[in-house]
């Protein structure tokens, strides 16, 4: 995952305002009425620009965005943590469990030695009954932020062996005209934590 935080610093300028042109409606149209509401805790796992968590902040939700990539950050939210997946060694530090976790355009990112750590981790993070919205990218990537080949079966096969249930499933085309051009869909996937 180092060559890709590579390329989103040597591109940051860039891809935040690539990123924020996109309305978060639009974004999350996909996850349907899963998404964080108020009062409850959130954590953004590559939150880029913290515009999105900013937004669910906002709106009355208690945020932790969390971005390896400091130069991608502008906007301000409450706690903003620099950490990246699998280990997310500086998050697992706060100790605490969130009703909602978004992990939105990221996992293609990790190689797949690297997802059933990022899995485990994540899965000790979620509260019980808590959402986890994780959308995956499927097609081809640039050069210098690679990615790797991802399934909706294969993480949900993943993340149910650590007590978690597939509740919904949404798959489209991609929004961004590049993307659309060489053929880059998604899957958004809520996967529900059953109760401990």
């Amino acid at each position: 995952m180092s060559k890709s935080l590579s390329g989103y610093r040597a591109q940051a300028a860039q891809l935040a305002a690539q990123y924020d042109k996109i309305p978060v409606a639009t974004l999350y149209q996909g996850f349907g009425p899963f998404c964080p509401k108020a009062g409850e805790t959130v954590l953004d796992i590559g939150a880029g620009t913290c515009r999105d968590a900013a937004h669910w902040q906002s709106l009355g939700a208690k945020v932790v965005a969390v971005e390896p990539v400091r130069e991608l950050w502008q906007h301000d939210v409450d706690e903003q943590l620099l950490d990246h997946l699998p280990n997310l060694p500086a998050t697992r530090t706060l100790n605490r469990q969130f009703d909602v976790i978004i992990i939105n355009a990221v996992w293609h990112h990790l190689p797949l030695d690297d997802r059933q750590t990022a899995a485990s981790q994540v899965a000790t993070l979620l509260a019980p009954q808590g959402r986890l919205l994780l959308a995956l990218r499927h097609g081809p990537t640039p050069i210098d932020r690679p990615g790797y080949p991802v399934t909706a079966d294969i993480e949900s096969a993943r993340f149910a062996g650590l007590g978690l249930t597939a509740i919904h499933q949404d798959h489209a085309g991609s929004i961004q005209p590049n993307n659309q051009s060489l053929g880059v869909t998604w899957t958004r996937l809520v996967l529900q934590h059953s109760t401990i």
